[in-house]
């Protein structure tokens, strides 16, 4: 049996393995920083007293009161570099027996795990920093 949350996406469903999320937070408000981002990067945020980034899981009204039912997955990726998931307040934990996970190839010469979930096939997702921001480091001066 494993555990996942799940996240609703136009493309389909994604589930995140619970061992990867540290903490799932409230909304807070997040700061922006000086010079050039990542297009889903929403901001930083201090988390336990390290500034973090944040980046768009789903796409997020901007709508102040929308922004109040979001949630902020603080998740820690293979290289345990902490960042947050800004999602919709929609998700589930839901619990996978062994049966129910399978492996289909990519077309690529990789694997991606899957789960049959009632009439659809969801995507097992370790979550991951977006490309070129695996070194991103965050300063008070770029702190806006």
């Amino acid at each position: 049996m494993e555990y996942y949350f799940k996240v609703q996406q136009p493309g389909g469903t994604r589930l995140i393995p619970l061992a990867h999320i540290v903490e799932v937070a409230p909304m807070v408000e997040l700061n922006e920083i000086d010079g050039e981002t990542h297009p889903d990067f929403a901001g930083v945020m201090l988390y336990r007293g390290h500034h973090i980034p944040v980046y768009d899981l789903q796409q997020v009204p901007e709508d102040p009161e929308a922004m109040l039912e979001c949630l902020i997955l603080i998740v820690k990726n293979s290289d345990n570099k902490l960042f947050g998931l800004r999602t919709l307040d929609d998700c589930d934990v839901i619990s996978v027996a062994d049966e129910q996970t399978d492996f289909v190839d990519t077309g690529t010469g990789s694997s991606q795990k899957v789960v049959q979930l009632d009439e659809q096939m969801a995507e097992v997702w370790i979550p991951a920093l977006p490309e070129n921001t695996e070194d991103m480091v965050i300063t008070e001066s770029q702190l806006g």
